[in-house]
């Protein structure tokens, strides 16, 4: 579902050229999970950045599903990460001023209409063990609540690809792992692959595929 090849990343900085990614090579089945682990600066932000077409590869090729997401035009391409891909980043990004299931909801204020997308939304929540608190705000909820709203509004679109970077990171150990396995749990129960940046082995080992990005190289 997920082919990567030779994908290369170099940035330019005022003292010279600086290459992140070097050369990176990954297959990724359908409905699989793959946790990239590696140490603070090798590059695992980049890599999904890459993935998820917020940024886009120095060199080497992308497609998700087949598709190479660079060959679309930038309305393509927000199509495609609005239909195709959700994100997770250690920070929850919860909008203050809206309850946990509106959060949930705004994905699907743009694109095409979504009949079940409400609904799905109040699964994703009761899943994530939120059923109770649907019309909360983000405020009132512990950092590990508001995380798992976070997956739940990735998910709502049903994508395809699910990018997760440092998802636990900024969380103690007991809610941390509450979100890993509510990752793993919607990647078997919706099929959706699965990439996780971290640096934590304890979470890396939920599952069942690691590789380790160092020095740009996987």
């Amino acid at each position: 579902m997920l082919e990567v090849r030779e994908l290369t990343k170099t940035f330019e900085s005022p003292g010279g050229a600086v290459q992140v990614l070097r050369g990176v090579t990954l297959e990724l089945g359908d409905g699989e999970g793959v946790a990239v682990v590696g140490p603070g600066g090798s590059g695992k932000s980049t890599l999904l950045q890459i993935l998820g077409t917020l940024d886009r590869p120095t060199s080497g090729t992308v497609k998700v599903g087949g598709v190479d997401p660079f060959a679309l035009d930038d309305a393509g391409q927000a199509k495609f990460r609005n239909e195709q891909v959700g994100f997770v980043f250690q920070d929850h990004c919860l909008l203050p001023q809206l309850t946990v299931l509106e959060n949930v909801m705004v994905p699907l204020m743009i694109g095409p209409e979504d009949t079940m997308g409400p609904q799905r939304a109040r699964k994703l929540l009761e899943e994530a063990g939120l059923a109770g608190r649907l019309n909360e705000m983000p405020a009132r909820l512990s950092a590990g609540e508001k995380q798992r709203a976070a997956v739940a509004r990735a998910m709502v679109r049903g994508p395809k690809l699910l990018l997760c970077d440092e998802p636990t990171g900024s969380l103690d150990s007991a809610p941390a792992n509450e979100v890993a396995e509510l990752l793993e749990k919607l990647r078997q129960e919706y099929g959706v692959s699965l990439v996780l940046a971290t640096h934590n082995q304890v979470i890396a080992s939920k599952l069942s595929r690691r590789v380790l990005l160092t020095d740009g190289r996987l």
